[in-house]
């Protein structure tokens, strides 16, 4: 679980993938506070009462609904991969970034 505040998405994500875990995040299933936000700003958005859970597939169901039953807003945004890579996309056609990462 990581806090979002601090750097938002690009420092939970640069944490995660540096510990070892490979990751992919569609950032169109991000939710945010305006429609129009562009990728950059929807990856460094600070907001102190958002969370980043990373839940074994296995295991998410009975956190899913947890939030549900406590109406709690979510977004599954992405999933953990064994490529090497931290890659996120935005609008898959027009914008993807992909680093290996150890970068």
């Amino acid at each position: 679980m990581k806090d979002l505040g601090g750097g938002g998405l690009s420092t939970a994500l640069s944490e995660v993938a540096s510990a070892g875990d490979r990751v992919e995040v569609e950032l169109d299933q991000v939710r945010r506070r305006e429609a129009d936000m562009p990728p950059a700003e929807i990856m460094v958005s600070e907001s102190q009462e958002r969370m980043l859970l990373m839940l074994a597939p296995t295991s998410s169901e009975p956190i899913i609904e947890i939030l549900r039953k406590y109406e709690v807003p979510y977004s599954v945004i992405g999933r953990v991969t064994n490529d090497g890579n931290l890659t996120i996309r935005w609008n898959v056609r027009s914008w993807r970034s992909s680093r290996p990462s150890s970068w």
